[in-house]
């Protein structure tokens, strides 16, 4: 190991380390709330229950993700003898320190600066850092795929083959914790980086061992189905992983394509634009081990946006895996020296926006203070403390383009990350719960629904989407009833609240809502619903 490389690896852990205190600052008294709900469910219900083949709701196996990110919460909770959003967050908020560690590490096989440069633009995309504070398998994807695109290039570069031996391994990983995407995304990343490499063997070799751990890992996952849930759940867990992905699409086929441009901000639209400024250069045959490079990172987005536009079921966050890649060909722009006037162009663009950037979110925070018209929504943001960090930040940025011009760049990148996260921390997160609050809401009524010893009912609600957010925040565990019809409701005999959102309130018949008495209402997430009783 060179003089220049040798501290790379703790380089790269302080980086894991400084990523795994940003992904978990604050979360231990956050409430649970939004898609989150469903995965925080299954760990509370293992939580309660003990260990079980698949994760649950309601009692009940769920088909659609494998039981290890669930597992490995609920080892953290027994070790820690405690369970909240903290415990329940630290798994994957582990794997995108790792990713965030490993990619610094891809990029110092270039230029050590390439590195710090990718890990700076990771923590200025949006749904990364949003993915990376909650419960998030995609975590786990995003994770594999950049190892495993490590082992492969460094590989290459050392002629050390050793290390690809590991890559079998963390395809198994990689499917435990997502099912079959989670090997799929990887092991396609892999093809089209041997492809590109021009290394036929290494191709089949990736592709054969893909196939191999996806068969075996699909007749461990179908035979734990079998076990837990009979043929019955068998068909579930085969419709929800394989082919209930490939039916008819409802989002047109370009959805990851336009949907980045905004979600994955900055990297997603500056990648684009740095491969339209390359240009000709990337399609060349003899090209530098520069270009190389950004040819195999360009193919190990691409074939993520494409691939993942087969499948029917398409949500933003499913493409987290092209986050690295999208990072390293961003940092290019400053990484190296640009000569090509298209690209200085645009790296003074970005480097002006970045330097200014403390001052800009400084602006917005003032705006939200005084003209925001929802004041409730800012209670317990720090504006004072926020205005001295984000001026300070911007002194930083001053003194840092007088006193130390040759580093400058990188001092404004690292400023414009640390704003970013500081923004999304005290500013955007704090904002959204508030919009999406349910604990209050949920406590409330579990304590006017207990003093009346009354059932809970949710009426004509999808079981694995509102209710979710509510069992999720409840204080005890109940099992809920679920109702359809409003003879259903004319039926029970019991004391009961019935949890109604207020778009099926207007749809109740006359004679059922004169039957009822209203208790209490409010919100669930972002839906606005009533609670009813029976009157008498």
């Amino acid at each position: 190991m060179t003089v220049s490389t040798r501290y790379v690896p703790l380089e790269a852990f302080a980086i894991f380390c400084c990523g795994l205190i940003l992904f978990t600052m604050g979360l231990g008294q956050q409430e649970i709330i939004g898609f989150e709900s469903r995965f925080y469910l299954f760990a509370l219900e293992m939580w309660r229950h003990g260990l079980s083949g698949f994760p649950t709701t309601y009692g009940s196996p769920y088909p659609d993700y494998p039981v290890t990110p669930t597992l490995m919460i609920y080892g953290i909770a027994k070790a820690m003898g405690q369970f909240n959003k903290l415990i329940a967050v630290f798994p994957s908020a582990m794997a995108a320190a790792v990713t965030l560690a490993v990619t610094y590490m891809i990029g110092a096989l270039h230029n050590r600066r390439w590195g710090v440069y990718a890990v700076c633009f990771m923590l200025l995309t949006n749904t990364f850092l949003m993915e990376a504070r909650t419960i998030s398998p995609d975590q786990y994807i995003a994770m594999v795929t950049t190892v495993c695109f490590y082992l492969a290039y460094s590989a290459v570069l050392s002629q050390k083959k050793k290390r690809l031996w590991f890559i079998p391994l963390l395809f198994a990983i990689g499917f435990a914790c997502r099912g079959p995407i989670g090997l799929v995304v990887p092991a396609g990343v892999l093809c089209v980086f041997y492809g590109l490499e021009k290394d036929i063997k290494q191709f089949f070799m990736m592709g054969f061992a893909a196939i191999i751990v996806l068969m075996i890992g699909s007749t461990a996952l179908f035979g734990m189905a079998y076990l837990v849930g009979g043929m019955s759940f068998v068909q579930d867990v085969l419709h929800m992983e394989v082919s209930g992905r490939l039916q008819d699409a409802v989002l047109p086929w370009y959805f990851y394509f336009v949907e980045s441009i905004g979600a994955y901000a900055v990297t997603y639209p500056l990648a684009i634009l740095l491969v339209i400024g390359l240009g000709r250069g990337l399609l060349k045959s003899h090209v530098s081990a520069d270009m190389k490079f950004i040819q195999k990172l360009a193919g190990w987005a691409l074939i993520i946006l494409v691939g993942l536009t087969i499948p029917a079921g398409k949500k933003i966050r499913y493409v987290l895996a092209f986050v690295p890649a999208l990072a390293l060909m961003s940092a290019y722009l400053f990484a190296l020296p640009q000569r090509q006037k298209q690209l200085l162009s645009l790296q003074q663009i970005v480097y002006w926006f970045c330097y200014f950037l403390p001052l800009l979110c400084l602006a917005i925070t003032l705006m939200i203070e005084f003209f925001a018209p929802q004041k409730h929504l800012l209670a317990g943001i720090p504006y004072s403390l926020l205005a001295i960090l984000f001026l300070t930040l911007q002194w930083v940025c001053f003194i840092g383009r007088w006193r130390f011009s040759e580093a400058d760049g990188l001092v404004v990148l690292v400023v414009a990350a640390l704003t970013f996260v500081i923004s999304y921390i005290w500013i955007v997160e704090p904002i959204n719960l508030a919009l999406n609050r349910t604990r209050d809401f949920v406590a409330t009524t579990e304590i006017l629904r207990h003093h009346n010893r009354a059932k809970l009912v949710f009426y004509q609600e999808n079981p694995d989407a509102m209710p979710i957010k509510y069992v999720a925040n409840m204080p005890q565990e109940d099992m809920p009833i679920f109702m359809n019809t409003p003879n259903e409701i004319e039926q029970l005999k019991t004391q009961a609240f019935f949890v109604v959102s207020e778009e099926h309130v207007a749809t109740m018949p006359k004679n059922i809502l004169e039957s009822l008495r209203v208790v209490y209402s409010g919100s669930i997430g972002h839906a606005p619903v009533v609670i009813f009783a029976k009157k008498g």
